[in-house]
């Protein structure tokens, strides 16, 4: 009989899987998720076949993508289970040893599909796909690495207005506060969107914030 860990924090959605996986003969324990320890300690006892890990868990656990790696060490199968199309994560989680993927809103026949696949030791997830996710990581990562390396070229007021743009002010409020005009303002925003490589003061906030940059 096939052991199949649920790693899943939405209480519907793991009941209805659990009862579609059950019905298909499969043993389905859902996981403690009070803490990490005790979700590690509990699969290692229960040495699943498959792991359907939630990419988005809540509370004491937080980002299924960091338990890739020790699930997959007791485990026979880790697919991923994600209501976001990030592919990043996912390709993340590919490259940490997740054997597939499934999007929550597939039917459930499709992440059935997925399981027993994955159970047999295989993957529905064609090498062409798994490169393809691989290799626009790479690119991810390095277009990242370029812009966090350009964190450093902002000017001593590009990077106040930068941590303005932190704080949630927009360019008239820094013209405010800062005795400088609005245009002035605007032309230093748009400095630090060129150096960071981005298109919105939005995605420079994001880059900084990834970054754990502040002006000092």
């Amino acid at each position: 009989m096939t052991t199949v860990l649920l790693v899943e924090d939405h209480a519907s959605v793991s009941y209805t899987l659990g009862v579609a996986l059950r019905a298909e003969g499969m043993r389905v324990e859902p996981a403690p998720l009070e803490s990490l320890d005790g979700l590690l300690a509990f699969a290692a006892e229960l040495r699943p076949d498959v792991v359907l890990l939630d990419l988005d868990l809540g509370g004491a656990i937080g980002d299924g993508s960091g338990l890739v790696v020790d699930l997959c060490a007791v485990a026979g199968q880790v697919v991923m289970l994600t209501g976001a199309m990030d592919f990043h994560r996912i390709a993340a989680c590919l490259e940490s040893g997740a054997s597939d993927f499934v999007l929550k809103s597939e039917p459930y026949s499709t992440i059935l599909a997925a399981v027993q696949e994955a159970a047999a030791g295989g993957t529905r997830l064609r090498p062409a796909q798994r490169e393809r996710l691989l290799s626009e990581l790479v690119r991810h990562r390095r277009d990242e690495a370029e812009r966090l390396g350009a964190l450093q070229l902002l000017t001593a007021r590009e990077r106040e207005v930068l941590a303005a743009m932190m704080a949630g002010n927009l360019a008239e409020g820094i013209a405010a506060a800062s005795g400088l005009s609005e245009a002035t303002i605007r032309s230093q925003i748009r400095g630090v969107l060129t150096k960071l490589g981005v298109g919105s003061q939005l995605a420079a906030v994001a880059v900084a914030r990834r970054a754990g940059w502040t002006p000092d």
